[in-house]
């Protein structure tokens, strides 16, 4: 009889959390991101998409309407080739028209996988709304993130949902947001919050680009090196079986990051896209915009990460000078 008791005191305490978790879990799925945003784009143009474009958010912001070809962009916040890899297997069996791909190469993208990095629990996002997993099979860490939305969103944050809605702003000041920093298309613009990962100097203020590469190199390891190109071979492989193209992109950084980053990182990209290259020379191209002399520092929002109106430009650029020339037929 104690133990029942116990047991009936435990259920009444805990029933009344169970079911406020279980409201917020339910409105936490109904509520617009970025992920529900590409699910949604993914869903309206697989049909006739002739571009894919993969990456992180140096490529969040590439705007498909712009590139002057049907395009889809399935780029999202930190994510991985090994993210990009399981994307394309999945995804591109029902994209019918594709002809080419985009895959960014950034300045960490060899070293990164995102299952090391802070922002693990977004395994969970690829997950729910894409069924697939990147670098892990699951969470590589046991965090309550990784299994739940309600316990992932930035809840009241314009910057970071799409949409402020009542319930947001109710639950802001008792939901604690992911310790990491985070963007989001808002209105088909890329915006960043303040980030919480060790309050990184604004953009142009001396230090900024310090901060944010040694962000940066806190997720990067050799040891992906060989996982990355393996993810990359991945994609190259059934791309060429099925004759389409790849280009490798590297994306604008800012003057300071680029000359505050490190040479040998640099120098590792480029004798693996050599690699690449010479494994795949019919699929595989390489297009380096990271010194585009188009673009000045007031065209970024931070060292690495391009602005909304340079993003537009960018699109532009990117469908007239590296898209339509490898659609036309030979």
């Amino acid at each position: 009889m104690k133990n029942k008791k116990i047991i009936l005191q435990v259920l009444m305490f805990s029933s009344p959390l169970l079911v406020l978790w279980l409201v917020l879990e339910y409105h936490a799925w109904k509520q617009q991101n970025s992920y529900t945003l590409r699910l949604s784009e993914y869903l309206e143009s697989r049909d006739r998409a002739e571009v894919l474009v993969l990456g992180s958010s140096h490529a969040l912001g590439v705007n498909a309407t712009l590139m002057g070809v049907s395009a889809l962009n399935l780029a999202n916040v930190s994510q991985s080739l090994g993210v990009d890899r399981a994307l394309f297997l999945k995804l591109s069996p029902s994209l019918p028209k594709l002809k080419l791909v985009i895959l960014p190469i950034s300045y960490f993208s060899l070293r990164y996988r995102l299952k090391d990095s802070p922002e693990y629990w977004r395994e969970y996002f690829n997950w729910h709304y894409f069924g697939v997993f990147g670098d892990s099979k699951w969470t590589s860490k046991w965090d309550a993130r990784s299994l739940s939305l309600a316990l992932t969103f930035r809840a009241a944050e314009p910057s970071y949902l799409l949409k402020e809605t009542n319930w947001g702003r109710k639950v802001a000041s008792w939901i604690s947001p992911p310790k990491a920093q985070s963007a989001a298309i808002v209105d088909n613009a890329v915006s960043t919050s303040d980030g919480r990962m060790g309050a990184q100097k604004p953009w142009g203020q001396a230090g900024s680009s310090e901060d944010r590469l040694r962000t940066v190199h806190s997720s990067m390891s050799a040891a992906n090196i060989d996982y990355n190109l393996n993810a990359c071979r991945d994609i190259m492989s059934v791309a060429k079986a099925r004759g389409v193209k790849v280009v490798l992109l590297t994306l604008p950084v800012s003057e300071e990051f680029l000359i505050m980053s490190q040479p040998g990182i640099w120098r590792e990209r480029d004798r693996a896209i050599d690699l690449l290259k010479k494994e795949f020379p019919d699929t595989v191209h390489f297009e380096d915009l990271k010194q585009d002399i188009r673009l000045t520092d007031k065209d970024f929002t931070n060292a690495d990460h391009l602005s909304l109106d340079a993003f537009n430009q960018l699109s532009g650029w990117l469908g007239n000078e590296v898209v339509k020339p490898r659609l036309v037929p030979k």
